[in-house]
C-alpha cells in the first residue's frame, strides 16, 4: 500500500475519532475492497466475509480510541478485519476442532498450529483411504459422533 493510500486511511481514522461520519465513508471508499478481500481469504465464503467487514466497521468505530495516531492505520484496520473474520467463523462453529467428547481443542491446550497439523494429517489419511486419527474431529456446528465398526472409527 502506497504512502498516499496510508494517508487517506489515517485521515479516515482521524475523522472517526472525532465523531465525523464521513470518516467511515472515507475508510470504506479507501479500504473497503481490501477489507473484503482479507475477510474472504479468511472465511472462504462471500456472505460470511461481508458480515465480517460490516462487523469490522462497528469494531473500528467502537475501538477507535485504541488506535495510536500516525502508526500504520492500514495494518490496524486489516488486523481488525482478520480477527473479526476468524470470530465470524467461530460464531458459525466453522474451523473449530473438537475432541471426541465435544470439548474444543483450544480448551485442551492445543495451539492452532497443532490443530492444523492434525487436520492436515487427517486429510492425508483420508486421501490414502485410511481412517482419521482417533479423538480429533472437525465440525461445522457440533461434534461429529463417530461410528465404530469392528473396533475402528469409520
Amino acid at each position: 500500500m502506497n504512502l498516499e493510500f496510508r494517508k487517506v486511511a489515517e485521515e479516515a481514522l482521524s475523522r472517526i475519532a472525532k465523531g465525523d461520519e464521513t470518516g467511515v465513508e472515507l475508510l470504506y471508499s479507501c479500504m473497503g475492497k481490501w477489507m473484503l478481500l482479507i475477510a474472504k481469504g479468511v472465511t472462504g465464503n462471500k456472505e460470511i466475509a461481508e458480515d465480517a467487514v460490516q462487523e469490522s466497521f462497528l469494531r473500528i468505530t467502537e475501538n477507535i480510541d485504541k488506535y495510536e495516531k500516525d502508526t500504520n492505520a492500514c495494518a490496524w484496520v486489516c488486523r481488525i478485519v482478520h480477527n473479526t473474520a476468524v470470530n465470524e467463523l467461530k460464531k458459525y462453529g466453522i474451523g473449530v476442532a473438537y475432541d471426541c467428547c465435544g470439548k474444543p481443542i483450544e480448551e485442551l491446550g492445543l495451539t492452532d498450529e497443532a490443530a492444523g497439523i492434525i487436520d492436515r494429517m487427517n486429510k492425508k489419511l483420508k486421501n490414502a483411504g485410511e481412517h482419521p486419527l482417533p479423538g480429533i474431529f472437525q465440525t461445522v456446528k457440533k461434534p461429529i459422533q463417530p461410528k465404530v465398526s469392528e473396533g475402528r472409527i469409520v
